[in-house]
């Protein structure tokens, strides 16, 4: 057992030495996610997350920086849980952004992405 386990961590760095260099120069990224309500205790209580979506395209300088523009849209309902009445309602979030960051390729399939983000967005609500 001891003997396959070095086998194969000896082989992971053999393979990730051997790995071509990749810097690609556009990008097209989407991200999924839950939202949290951090900052407002009463929206915390009373809201739930149901999705958070980033899509956007970035390109990519060979000098490792890069910027991109993207959409962002955020989906929050009340938690029947938590108010006595029955109701019904939801916050919609729409956004879009400018990012630019900083980028780095370690091995093929491994990278680290340092961004920040300029945003605005639209928030809208529905109550029954």
């Amino acid at each position: 057992m001891r003997n396959i386990l070095a086998i194969s961590i000896v082989s992971l760095f053999v393979s990730m030495a051997n790995a071509q260099e990749i810097v690609p120069k556009y990008t097209f990224n989407v991200d999924i996610g839950l939202p949290v309500a951090l900052r407002s205790e009463p929206f915390k209580d009373y809201m739930q997350g149901l999705v958070c979506a980033n899509i956007y395209g970035q390109y990519s300088f060979p000098f490792h920086l890069n910027v991109g523009l993207g959409a962002r849209y955020q989906l929050f309902t009340i938690n029947e849980f938590s108010v006595p009445d029955q109701v019904d309602g939801s916050v919609q979030a729409v956004g879009g952004f400018i990012k630019i960051g900083f980028d780095k390729f370690h091995y093929e399939r491994f990278a680290t992405d340092f961004p920040s983000k300029l945003a605005t967005q639209k928030t809208s609500r529905h109550l029954t």
